[in-house]
């Protein structure tokens, strides 16, 4: 267990920004959305050059902004952070919180986020991902903006939501009654593709069961219950497979379920219980 000094933030990203941009607060281990909204004034921006990278000055202003002395070490992580970035051809590289120790940095958290778009230029890189996804947790981004966010855990049952707040919430509620092999969060806007290729990620290794829950605001339940079913009718599980979904085109998503045989229900707290019960080989 680590015991940093201090929590600071640190990221590259080319999501939503004219040019990659290094992003940075001496306020880390909270949401950097949080601290934009409520402490505009700590949060540090600064616009990179792809060809050469940080420059001296951007860098001392860095380490002054962070507390931090601008020496080799500094100087040798900062080099890593931007290497890593540019050479995965990512969207996302973040650490939050990067402890500071005894003058060591360290990356207590990090996420990468990698452009589906690069992928031709990467493929080295995508197939490694991709033979390991069912051992490391990953967030996927498409060319047409979908994302997926995929974490093994080490329970029974496959947990596919399409929204973190009712995934989080169907976690907890799981807690009472089963565990979790892994949560699949499909990000935004989806279609039935995306959820095709959420059931390959939580299928790749089968747990005892799969619940999926699904809210649909922006995304049609039909396309939600289309994508299901195709990857259904092309890999038979022989698990038990539970889903609730409300929403757009909720009636339409129901039928095609209730066609294809598969079980749906509209109250969280039921699917739950299923899920759970189908996952101890109980009706």
């Amino acid at each position: 267990m680590v015991s940093p000094d201090r929590e600071l933030y640190i990221s590259i990203t080319a999501q939503g920004v004219r040019a990659p941009t290094l992003i940075a607060s001496a306020m880390g281990g909270m949401e950097i959305e949080a601290v934009a909204a409520e402490h505009p004034e700590e949060i540090l921006r600064m616009e990179l050059d792809p060809f050469i990278g940080i420059k001296d000055y951007q860098r001392r202003e860095l380490a002054r902004k962070l507390g931090l002395r601008n020496d080799a070490r500094f100087e040798s992580f900062i080099t890593r952070l931007q290497k890593l970035f540019f050479d995965c051809g990512a969207q996302l590289v973040e650490i939050n919180p990067l402890g500071a120790l005894e003058g060591e940095l360290i990356a207590m958290d990090a996420k990468v986020v990698l452009d589906g778009r690069a992928r031709s230029a990467h493929e080295e890189l995508f197939a490694w991902l991709e033979a390991r996804r069912g051992d490391i947790g990953f967030e996927t981004a498409e060319s047409d903006g979908t994302t997926i966010t995929f974490v093994p855990l080490d329970g029974e049952i496959g947990l596919i939501s399409d929204g973190a707040g009712t995934g989080m919430l169907t976690l907890d509620l799981l807690s009472y009654g089963g565990t979790v092999a892994s949560f699949c969060e499909l990000g935004g806007t989806t279609n039935a593709d995306v959820m095709y290729k959420a059931m390959e990620y939580t299928c790749q290794k089968l747990p005892k069961s799969i619940l999926i829950v699904l809210i649909g605001g922006f995304n049609r339940m039909d396309d939600m219950a289309n994508g299901i079913t195709r990857y259904l009718r092309e890999h038979p599980l022989g698990i038990p497979l539970v889903t609730r979904m409300c929403g757009t085109m909720e009636e339409e998503g129901l039928r095609i379920m209730r066609d294809a045989g598969l079980y749906t229900c509209s109250n969280l707290m039921e699917a739950v219980e299923k899920a759970a019960a189908s996952a101890k080989g109980e009706r």
